[in-house]
């Protein structure tokens, strides 16, 4: 991986579980994920990252064009897509779903969060993109 690349990764990753940290302090588990995605962009503009908000991203199927078929919840810096969940744990079906965000946007990672876990640092995980087209 590009060192400049892995660089700008790690970034938004501590960025991210910095102000999910944060977030899962003063608000505790069990809340709806939605509301933890609010609270956890706002906690990242504050800690002056970028954060894009349910970006939609064209599907492209042979000669069809979706152009709002993937909506991503939050970018992170450009490279990161965030997803939360309040669940009892994480599942491989959580990760599929990540994959198939990044296999479509073509973004380098995803982090999947829980907020229902015990601390972030268990409920937080990271999928990379195996090709990432930026």
């Amino acid at each position: 991986m590009d060192p400049q690349l892995k660089a700008e990764l790690d970034t938004a990753y501590e960025a991210v579980f910095v102000a999910a940290d944060a977030v899962h302090a003063a608000l505790g588990r069990g809340l709806d994920p939605k509301f933890y995605m609010k609270c956890l962009a706002r906690e990242l503009e504050l800690n002056a990252a970028t954060v894009q908000r349910d970006v939609a991203v064209p599907v492209l199927y042979r000669d069809l064009k979706v152009p709002d078929a993937l909506v991503l919840p939050l970018v992170v810096n450009g490279v990161a897509v965030v997803t939360a969940y309040s669940e009892s744990s994480l599942t491989p079906e959580h990760d599929i779903r990540a994959q198939a965000q990044l296999r479509v946007s073509g973004l380098p990672m995803s982090i999947v969060l829980n907020f229902s876990a015990p601390s972030i640092r268990g409920g937080m995980r990271r999928v990379l993109n195996p090709a990432p087209r930026i």
